[in-house]
């Protein structure tokens, strides 16, 4: 009889803990939750936002810019340089004072850091290009020429 007394005990010890939430309590956290979920589906938008600008902007100084400067026979920093204010004013445009801000940095991260690491890269291989290996495996660079407007590619 004790050993039943003890299960049932024990029984009872476990359902108690279960705890139940309702009331004003479960109005709380219901709105509690809803405010974290509205604020990660918040950031989680602004963050593909910010992804797809990014990428936009990639893509047209990676394809669209080299050939507007090819076809109006401009420098491409004259062209990449234009592209500034042009963001700018479309980022005023869609989201006032802060749009320009988000318009500026999106040149900034699409258009003139690629630059810059391209030429930084470029710099770096004619350093490299005319030096003699430093082991025995490698072996020489060959500078690689621009491609001007005569030359086109296969395809």
């Amino acid at each position: 009889m004790s050993r039943e007394l003890l299960l049932v005990g024990a029984w009872r010890a476990i359902l108690r803990t279960v705890m139940v939430i309702s009331g004003w309590r479960a109005a709380i956290w219901l709105v509690a939750g809803m405010l974290v979920a509205a604020v990660l589906l918040t950031f989680v938008v602004w963050l593909a936002v910010l992804a797809g600008v990014i990428a936009a902007v990639a893509w047209l100084n990676l394809v669209v810019l080299p050939r507007v400067s090819t076809r109006l026979r401009m420098p491409y920093v004259v062209v990449a340089v234009v592209l500034l204010p042009l963001l700018a004013a479309s980022g005023l445009l869609l989201g006032g004072p802060s749009g320009v801000v988000a318009g500026a940095s999106a040149w900034l991260l699409g258009v003139a850091l690629p630059q810059a690491l391209l030429l930084r890269l470029r710099a770096h291989l004619r350093r490299v290009s005319w030096r003699a290996p430093t082991s025995g495996r490698g072996g020489w660079l060959v500078p690689m020429r621009e491609m001007g407007p005569g030359l086109r590619r296969p395809g």
